[in-house]
């Protein structure tokens, strides 16, 4: 089974383009989170655990903003879990400069940033109608509040002593054309776990939305590879 932990959003809307292309190679379970508490990812790390499936053997996919609690769930693993993957993810804030907004980030109107801005972002030249419905709908469950407390969580975390306590396979898919999670993200990961398998896709930041297709090779090749190990 595969585990999505969502990106910043929350709602998990957002994986529906990966999964008509998974199924029915790969049962999956999304855990989502509430769109309107203010959870540190203390909490979310705690909210996922206890929605984690059991005994089923599992592989846990954390998206942008859930990496860093994938690999702290990882960190002191479930003995079913077999495996870890990031998608354009990162285990400290990607973008230290932005602990100096820090303060100025709760009176920013986000609600009414132009969706075609976060589309630029997001999809970049992959984007299209459904995927910009789907985002706009996505985000229209998010209020303000809960924004604004999930990137002031960004600019604080660093799990990076539970990534160094992680003794599973790991894998990174990386977007190629990234241009919300740097490439100095993977560099730390891969400073801190050199053996990391790392899968890059020409792509946006949204990869599992823009290039389901590729992802799910990635996923699958991934996964067959963690089945090989345990029959030997």
């Amino acid at each position: 089974m595969l585990v999505l932990l969502p990106g910043l959003d929350g709602t998990g809307l957002l994986f529906s383009p990966l999964l008509e292309q998974l199924e029915p190679n790969i049962a999956t379970q999304i855990i989502t989170y509430p769109p309107r508490d203010n959870l540190s990812y203390v909490g979310l790390i705690e909210l996922v655990r206890k929605q984690l499936p059991s005994p089923t053997p599992f592989v846990l996919l954390g998206e942008s903003f859930s990496g860093p609690i994938a690999v702290a769930i990882a960190a002191n693993a479930p003995t079913n879990l077999r495996g870890v993957i990031l998608c354009a993810s990162f285990v400290s804030n990607p973008h230290p400069r932005m602990r100096m907004f820090k303060r100025i980030l709760r009176y920013l109107p986000f609600k009414k940033i132009p969706i075609g801005v976060i589309e630029k972002f997001g999809f970049g030249n992959y984007s299209n109608r459904d995927l910009r419905a789907l985002l706009t709908l996505a985000l229209s469950e998010l209020s303000d509040e809960t924004m604004v407390a999930r990137l002031q969580e960004i600019i604080e975390i660093d799990v990076s002593r539970d990534l160094e306590e992680i003794k599973l396979p790991l894998l990174y898919i990386q977007a190629k054309q990234d241009r919300l999670v740097p490439s100095s993200a993977l560099k730390r990961i891969k400073k801190i776990q050199p053996e990391i398998e790392v899968a890059q896709i020409e792509g946006p930041h949204f990869l599992l939305q823009t290039r389901p297709e590729l992802v799910t090779e990635k996923l699958i090749a991934f996964s067959n590879r963690l089945e090989d190990k345990i029959s030997h």
